[in-house]
């Protein structure tokens, strides 16, 4: 799991986790993930993965989005902060 925080040009700050699903052998509709103000649930309909992260952020979930690499299973959540700077 790699979390990161990247500046945009408009100075908002946006929050980047990636998270390699390797053993998930079904593809992005086997993944669920909910994005809540402050948390990120993932896990997957096999149970092979649970995730639940607190994050001292507010995020802006409207913002919110995701991206799964099926060659790499890679999966890429990019989460805006509500505050700019």
């Amino acid at each position: 799991c790699n979390l990161n925080i990247a500046i945009l040009k408009n100075h908002k700050f946006v929050l980047i986790l990636k998270y390699f699903l390797y053993k998930l052998k079904q593809y992005a509709n086997s993944i669920l993930l909910d994005i809540g103000e402050d948390r990120i649930l993932l896990g997957t309909r096999s149970n092979l993965y649970d995730l639940d992260i607190f994050l001292p952020f507010s995020l802006n979930q409207e913002e919110c989005g995701a991206q799964f690499d099926k060659k790499t299973k890679l999966l890429t959540i990019t989460m805006p902060l509500n505050k700019t700077y």
